[in-house]
């Protein structure tokens, strides 16, 4: 990996580039570890429209990693990715409607995300589901027995940070302590009230 490229890239706006940039930060890969640095520019990436960015910023929101923790903010990054598609952002949107946290407290909506990522093969939406009691529809299991099968689960690369209490990353916070919020940073623009009827990423599992 040519690191100045990388930077050179993200710089002039390549979302891809800034969300590459900012995992390396959190991971602490061919730089220093700086959740600072990483939220500026996976804040850069999730407002041009990259997925795995907004991801990713919604569980620094949540867990309070370098920004303040704000679980609004976390829950309108999580919406965007999933309403994407992003399978892990729709399983810690799901968690959040569920327990109601950073939105109203809503089972329905809960169980609306944790089936649409339990359809792309999330394992941790699929145990969600059952939890609440909820079996997946023929269609839905046919297709998360699918993804598992063939292995296309959503990759637990970079992007794997989840939201409710599975924390599933290599980017959960390291022993040492994590530096001061930087209250600055991110607001989208402008965020939107939070829908009434959002509640919050799965009970035990969100992942960050």
């Amino acid at each position: 990996m040519n690191l100045e490229d990388l930077y050179s890239k993200a710089a002039k706006g390549d979302d891809a580039s800034q969300y590459d940039l900012g995992m390396l930060f959190i991971k602490g890969e061919h730089v220093a570890q700086d959740y600072a640095e990483a939220a500026h520019w996976l804040h850069q990436g999730a407002k041009q429209g990259s997925k795995d960015a907004q991801f990713v910023l919604g569980a620094l929101f949540q867990k309070g990693l370098a920004v303040d923790l704000h679980a609004e903010l976390a829950v309108h990054w999580y919406e965007l990715a999933a309403e994407g598609g992003h399978a892990e952002a729709q399983f810690n949107l799901g968690y959040c409607f569920e327990i109601g946290e950073g939105v109203a407290q809503n089972l329905e909506t809960a169980v609306k995300w944790y089936r649409l990522s339990a359809s792309q093969g999330d394992q941790d939406a699929a145990d969600a589901l059952k939890e609440l009691g909820v079996e997946l529809q023929a269609r839905e299991a046919t297709a998360f027995l699918g993804k598992k099968k063939n292995g296309d689960e959503q990759p637990a690369e970079p992007t794997s940070i989840a939201v409710g209490p599975p924390v599933v990353v290599d980017t959960r916070p390291p022993s040492d302590p994590v530096p001061e919020p930087v209250p600055v940073l991110l607001s989208p623009e402008p965020l939107p009230e939070p829908d009434p009827f959002y509640a919050g990423s799965t009970a035990n599992h969100t992942r960050s």
